[in-house]
């Protein structure tokens, strides 16, 4: 696509709650961490696709998108996006499916503190 298409597409805003961040102890999450949960929570509230699955919605997300919408992340891997994602599982922002590998795409709910994370 024209870099004028990618402009069009690209996440123009990205929230980041550091007083959360901080207040929590969640020493090891960056920037690009808190980049990476503010576009799940924005894809999950418009056009991500969902199942429901043990009384949890997941969310599906595409890598190669986040990865197109965040440019300033300059991540250029999947493997990258999923070492970003790790991360925020430790810290119960998100929860991978328990059967991505065998669904073969990746979705996530989100955990309790991530609800905290967005109201705080």
């Amino acid at each position: 696509p024209s870099t004028f298409l990618k402009l069009l597409k690209m996440k123009h805003r990205i929230f980041l709650n550091q007083k959360f961040i901080i207040d929590n102890g969640f020493n090891d999450l960056d920037f690009v961490d808190c980049a990476i949960l503010d576009y799940m929570l924005c894809v999950a509230q418009s056009t991500s696709e969902k199942i429901i699955f043990n009384n949890k919605i997941y969310y599906w997300y595409v890598y190669s998108k986040l990865i197109d919408d965040l440019p300033m992340l300059r991540i250029t891997s999947k493997q990258g996006i999923r070492d970003r994602i790790k991360k925020l599982t430790r810290y119960d922002l998100v929860q991978p499916h328990p059967e991505n590998e065998k669904m073969g795409r990746s979705y996530f709910a989100f955990g309790s503190k991530t609800y905290l994370y967005s109201n705080h």
